[in-house]
């Protein structure tokens, strides 16, 4: 979390403290896109690759693609 509050703040502003350790989880990030890329390859019924293609970026669609891209 420190590294987000660190990234939100004004550029000049961001500080802490000499013995601090600010640390990214990047393993816990792909854990998380692969636990929603499965829920939305359940609830889709599109296969892991095109949903991880459509969830790499912003994804819009208009209802009517929603509705398409759903069951």
């Amino acid at each position: 979390m420190a590294s987000l509050l660190l990234a939100a703040c004004a550029k000049g502003q961001r500080r802490s403290l000499p013995n601090a350790t600010v640390m990214i989880h990047s393993l816990q990030i792909v854990r998380v896109c692969d636990a929603l890329n499965e829920l939305y390859s359940k609830h889709t019924g599109k296969p892991i690759d095109v949903i991880a293609k459509n969830m790499d970026r912003d994804h819009f669609m208009t209802p009517g693609e929603a509705k398409a891209f759903g069951r």
